[in-house]
């Protein structure tokens, strides 16, 4: 999964409007990909959070009639961001300079 600061957001939202974008799907997340327990352990540094508190899980999906689930560890959901840089001229951030962002935004406040 990728993670981005809401506020990273509201600016690329921004930019796409003041280049009157229209009729264009464009990807929007980080610009690399970890998964939840890795987040997890990220977020934990930043925020001083001891990261003890997160398991690493194997949940399966839930299971259609004729389907052999699917363990989640095994998904990889990749969002290809390209077009929304090239567009704009912009680079987006990793998980953990969004994570750090957010982190100064909240004045450096741990939970």
């Amino acid at each position: 999964c990728g993670s981005l600061d809401v506020n990273y957001l509201a600016m690329v939202i921004s930019l796409a409007i003041e280049n009157n974008f229209r009729n264009l799907l464009l990807h929007l997340s980080s610009s690399d990909l970890m998964t939840r327990f890795q987040f997890a352990n990220r977020f934990a540094k930043i925020f001083n959070v001891d990261s003890k508190i997160f398991k690493k899980n194997q949940i399966a999906l839930p299971q259609l009639l004729d389907v052999t689930p699917i363990k989640t560890q095994q998904l990889s959901f990749n969002l290809k961001t390209q077009n929304i840089q090239n567009y704009l001229n912009i680079t987006l951030p990793t998980i953990e300079e969004s994570l750090d962002f957010t982190f100064r935004r909240f004045n450096g406040l741990s939970f």
